[in-house]
């Protein structure tokens, strides 16, 4: 490790940094933005072209998992500082703080700095440069939502009414790429509504989880590439004629909600609980899908509780486990009946057992509501 450079860090990418990198329509106008240029601009950046990754993926054929592939994200130069402790790793090289970032496509002030959404340095998908039917052929953007300028703050310690803000831009980019990008065909699901391609959000925090910087983001993907845990919700759909949030909400009610936002979301620890302190945030309106669809009510809950869920999951991790915070979280949205996000934390190592697909899990569900109630009760 003596050949990993050390700097001091900045705390935050400054606001003239940001707006150098913020996209520019002809009229100057934010509000002109379309998802066309989005494409059109990651196609033709030369950065990311030399990290995109391979058009062909995999689909495994005793699950239908989809593998896409990119060597380039072996080469991510963050990746080595990001894994040292975390003593070490605050004191390590931010791109992000220094600017060394790719274009910037929506910002949005916060109550002290700003949120934005810019491209993915190393994607996992890239625009074909023509449109194709060929099957296992994978096209699309993939983008970043960095929280806050301010490099320590994340969904644990932001202002819900900032985690709202950024949802709020989420929800914009969503609607923009899935109806207005006609590169993709229009989702067979869901033709009423036009809707091009699919939409996945995700976030990874901690070194367990799959986060490579420390700067606190999310991930999006807008692609032809339907998502197995999305094609499995919808599948279960059909079979229950109800979505999984509808059905964890009918049977947990009672014992297993954690917690409730004005009656309009509220959390829950899942009956087949498969690891501890797993959680799902549900919507009591069964009917939407996607962000876009939501109102402004069910945003400031879904803010409320991505703020107190996180930071009593981190709390709980280290006061009652001894263990490093980790988790990602994973949105639910398409043809889902009903969106949910999955909170998923690494309290437990998976083991040979669980990739056999029989899990082991040293909590009962019981208790770990029952833990989430207790500290949520003292915030």
């Amino acid at each position: 490790m003596q050949d990993i450079e050390y700097r001091s860090l900045r705390q935050e990418i400054s606001w003239e940094k940001l707006n150098n990198l913020s996209f520019k329509t002809k009229s100057d106008s934010s509000e002109q933005i379309c998802a066309q240029d989005i494409w059109n601009s990651i196609e033709e950046d030369p950065k990311l072209q030399k990290n995109k990754p391979e058009f062909y993926y995999q689909v495994d054929p005793r699950n239908q998992q989809k593998i896409l592939y990119c060597p380039a994200r072996s080469k991510r130069p963050h990746d080595r500082a990001f894994s040292l402790p975390i003593g070490q790793s605050e004191t390590c090289f931010c791109p992000i703080c220094e600017g060394d970032t790719t274009k910037v496509w929506d910002i949005a002030a916060l109550s002290k700095g700003h949120t934005f959404i810019n491209e993915n340095l190393y994607p996992a998908v890239f625009p074909l440069a023509e449109e194709t039917s060929s099957r296992n052929m994978a096209s699309g953007v993939h983008l970043l939502q960095w929280l806050s300028n301010d490099h320590h703050k994340d969904y644990h310690n932001l202002a819900w009414e900032d985690i709202l803000v950024g949802l709020k831009s989420l929800a914009k980019i969503e609607k923009l790429l899935l109806q207005g990008q006609k590169n993709l065909e229009i989702s067979d699901w869901d033709e009423k509504q036009s809707l091009h391609g699919y939409f996945s959000i995700i976030k990874n925090y901690g070194i367990t989880a799959g986060c490579s910087l420390s700067h606190g983001h999310l991930q999006m993907i807008h692609s032809n590439v339907f998502p197995l845990r999305i094609e499995q919700d919808n599948v279960f759909a059909q079979k229950q004629e109800k979505g999984f949030s509808a059905f964890l909400q009918e049977e947990n009610r009672r014992k297993f909600c954690i917690t409730s936002y004005d009656e309009l979301v509220k959390v829950y620890t899942p009956f087949c609980l498969k690891r501890p302190l797993e959680a799902i945030i549900c919507f009591c309106d069964v009917s939407k899908n996607y962000l876009y669809q939501l109102s402004l009510a069910e945003l400031s809950g879904t803010a409320k509780a991505l703020r107190e869920m996180t930071e009593v999951l981190l709390a709980i991790m280290k006061n009652e486990m001894g263990l490093e915070g980790a988790y990602n979280l994973v949105f639910h949205t398409g043809p889902v009946s009903g969106m949910y996000i999955e909170i998923l934390p690494c309290t437990q190592r998976l083991g040979g057992y669980e990739n056999l697909g029989m899990n082991l899990c040293s909590w009962r569900a019981e208790e770990s509501t029952q833990m989430y109630q207790k500290y949520l009760e003292n915030l």
